[in-house]
């Protein structure tokens, strides 16, 4: 039988950020400066978690789904830092690999880890920031009249976009499906042993870089070598179907 009152206090001291990694988040948003992945970085992350975690990486519109997923993600899941947040969901995958190596999941998993690890990155990146809000406020307060614009550069509306999910992935925006996204939420933060913590999330945004400059990929995600791979076990990646 599941404790859930453990299990609330679990994923509650998951969430819960510090002022020291808040710091290191902040600099690493600081050196990301809001800038979005390419899409060249993201068709590499993309290939990368689908070979670790799907049974047969030969379909060819797999990618292509995961690749729009990738992409359509801040505009469905509001972060402080899209770019940040997308690495982090990643480096997330990328650890539950190291802890369960000999483990693949279920036809299209990738979407749905994905999907959900960034659902988490988005909490945690929040959680953190907002302790040193206070921090960051300017001295001066801002004025209360609405800016003013000369009338030929008056901000017009933009088009609404519309971003698909792609098939096979979990919708955040669809209520119906909010019991499944939560489940999902909490499978993975039970598998990363409810530890979010980052060592020097800058890293992240310095491989980002030095990869779109054509630089040395070989490390893709900075590991500390303090997770070690657990044994064989049954695929704990459920394959949920489409609500």
């Amino acid at each position: 039988m599941v404790d859930r009152p453990a299990t609330e206090k679990l994923v509650e001291n998951a969430y819960t950020g510090t002022v020291h990694q808040a710091y290191q988040f902040l600099q690493a948003v600081e050196m990301n400066r809001k800038q979005p992945l390419s899409d060249h970085c993201i068709v590499y992350l993309a290939k990368y978690i689908a070979d670790a975690w799907e049974p047969t990486t030969s379909d060819p519109a797999l990618l292509d789904e995961l690749v729009n997923l990738m992409r359509s993600l801040p505009h469905r899941v509001p972060a402080s830092c899209p770019g940040l947040a997308l690495l982090l969901a990643i480096y997330y995958v990328d650890r539950l690999k190291q802890l369960y190596t000999n483990i693949k999941g279920a036809p299209k998993c990738s979407l749905r880890l994905i999907l959900v690890a960034y659902t988490v990155s988005t909490k945690y990146l929040r959680n953190n920031l907002q302790l040193i809000m206070n921090d960051r406020i300017p001295s001066t307060p801002p004025s209360d009249e609405p800016p003013s614009f000369p009338s030929s550069s008056q901000p017009q509306p933009q088009p609404t976009v519309s971003l698909g999910i792609p098939k096979g992935a979990i919708d955040p925006a669809n209520k119906h499906q909010e019991p499944i996204m939560a489940r999902m939420e909490l499978e993975l933060l039970h598998f990363l042993n409810y530890n979010l913590s980052v060592e020097e999330p800058s890293k992240l945004i310095w491989w980002a870089k030095a990869y779109e400059n054509g630089g040395d990929n070989s490390d893709i995600i900075p590991h500390t070598g303090q997770y070690t791979s657990a044994d064989e076990g049954d695929d704990e990646l459920e394959d949920y179907d489409d609500q």
